[in-house]
This record gives C-alpha cells, structure tokens and sequence, in this order.
C-alpha cells in the first residue's frame, strides 16, 4: 500500500508516519506540504514535495494540513483512498461540502475519530444497551492530556491558533468525546458550554484560546451528558462513566466495567488506552482488507455541526 501525506500541522503526524515505517505492507512515497516549524519534530521523514500535485501515485492520502485549507485540497486529491485529520472543516458548511465532493467523487473516506476503532470503546458502546441496566440516564465524558504543561502541544503552532484549527484545546478533544456519545445515545442536543481561556490571558496561547472547557448536552431519549475536555491536565486521561435506571458501565483508559445494582463489578474489557496512532492504523488495515471506513463521512459532517453549536453556547469570557 502505497501512502502520501500532505502537511505537517497536525500533532499526530509523526504518529502517523511512525505507524506506516513500522507496518511492513505500507511504503510511504512522500510527504508534501511541510509545515517548515514542525520538519524537526518529524522521524522518519520520506522525500519531500513542494505541492501535493507533485506526489508519487499512492493508494490513500493522509491529509494533515490546516484545517482551514482542508476544502481546498480535498478537492484536489486524486488518490482513491483519503484520511482526513478531524475536525473535517472549521463549521458544518465546509463539511458538508468536502463530503459531498468526496462522495461525489467516489473516494473512500475516513477520518481521525480514534475512540470507534477501539475494542474498549465498542465493548463499552455494547454493554449500554443491556436491557438489564435499563435506559441510560446520565452520561460523564472526560478526555485531557497535559500537552500544554509539558510543552509539546506549543511545537505545534496551528494547534494553538482557533483560525487555523477551527477551535481550542476544547473542540480539539471534545469531538471524540461528542462522537462517542452520538454512538451510544443517538442524536444529541447542545445546552450549554464554558470555555476557560486563563492561558491566553497569561500569554501562554493566541488570545482567545481556550485550554479546557465543559459542556452539557441532551439526548433525545433525555439522557443528561457532561463532557469535559482538557490540555492542561497532570496526565492523559480518558474516561465515560455511563449510569443507568438499574446499574452502571465505566471506561477508564482502556478498561471496561459494568455493575447492576448492588452487585460487584464485572470486568468486560481490560486493555491498553485507546490511542489515535491505533486508529489511524486500524483505518490502514481497514483499507488493506477491504472493510468499510471506520467513521462514515456523514458523521463526520453531524459531529462538525454539533460541535459548532456547543461553542456557540459559550459567550462567557473564562472559567478559570
């Protein structure tokens, strides 16, 4: 398999080249685009290219530019597989509008939504729907990282910039959050959010930057969600705590665990903490074997319009 990639913004890109050197079937031809900021931070570099037009044929396009650009040069791929750093575009207009072009097209389409690939995540998605625990009340989603506290999020500027990544260190990692839980509970509603922008006030980040936030949903069945999203946190962390009429289930990095009622919990899955370099990976071997993407372009497109309109409810200045 043959694989380009185009930009360099993207924190996750030498994840991803990392995943196609280690994998044996995949040659990664070169990579176009290069964020001249961030050529240091990248292992395995292959042959660089001014333009993306000038890459070698390749079977999928890893595309990591800005994702301001992403309508431009999803409209200029010619390979007939593309992965596409989330969020698809800055708002739900652009997104639906690559879509189409790439539907369109006849271009096989997936996305960096990380959390679906992973076998936690699917056994904890299965494990909600045991009639045994009833209807799904209350939904508690975290996911945070300490990237802003140990430096390595400020190697990568356009993480840094609302303009050119459609949001902050919020939206950034909340769109997993919110993907994950249009999975479990079907469609979902935006009630409020609360952005704490503290750090771009202290000059750590651009202004208007927020570092974390929290925000509320509801789902049409009436479920309460609570999301909170952080990159200022003492470590990675990854967590959905879901609490039923008759009992409960937990993911906790990479662990699973169900109660009913009063009795002890069961553990139902026990493994490592999903990453995106074993999504991107899953998404290769998707491709290799002939399975279907792991996220349809549509959600990609429902998950940029819901996240548009959760920051929309924010108009506080900060929380911090």
């Amino acid at each position: 398999m043959r694989v380009a990639f185009i930009g360099t913004s993207h924190v996750h890109t030498p994840d991803y080249l990392a995943v196609c050197h280690d994998l044996p079937w995949v040659e990664t031809v070169g990579i176009a685009c290069v964020d001249e900021k961030t050529r240091r931070h990248l292992p395995h570099s292959p042959p660089e290219f001014d333009r993306h037009q000038d890459l070698p044929p390749h079977d999928i396009a890893v595309v990591l530019t800005d994702i301001r650009s992403h309508d431009d040069v999803c409209a200029q791929l010619t390979a007939p597989a593309v992965f596409v750093e989330k969020p698809l575009a800055l708002n739900g207009t652009p997104a639906s509008s690559i879509a189409q072009s790439l539907k369109l097209a006849g271009t096989r389409a997936d996305l960096g939504f990380f959390l679906r690939h992973s076998t936690a995540f699917k056994t904890l998605a299965e494990a909600s729907q045991d009639a045994n625990l009833g209807d799904i009340r209350f939904a508690h989603l975290a996911f945070a990282h300490p990237g802003l506290l140990d430096g390595w999020l400020q190697r990568w500027p356009a993480h840094l910039s609302q303009d050119r990544m459609g949001g902050g260190a919020f939206a950034d990692l909340a769109v997993h959050l919110i993907d994950a839980a249009r999975v479990i509970l079907g469609p979902i509603t935006a009630t409020s959010c609360d952005l704490d922008r503290t750090h771009s006030a202290s000059g750590a980040c651009e202004k208007g930057f927020d570092t974390q936030g929290q925000a509320t949903l509801v789902s049409d069945h009436g479920a309460l969600i609570h999301v909170w999203a952080s990159a200022a946190a003492p470590r990675v962390m990854l967590s959905m705590h879901l609490v039923c009429e008759h009992g409960e289930v937990r993911l906790e990095g990479g662990r699973v665990l169900r109660r009913h009622r009063e009795k002890e919990e069961t553990v139902l899955h026990d493994g490592p903490m999903p990453t995106p370099a074993d999504g991107f990976r899953a998404s290769l071997v998707a491709l290799r074997d002939g399975k279907a993407p792991i996220l349809d372009i549509d959600d990609a497109v429902r998950a940029s319009r819901l996240m548009e309109n959760i920051l929309a409810k924010s108009d506080a200045p900060s929380i911090g």
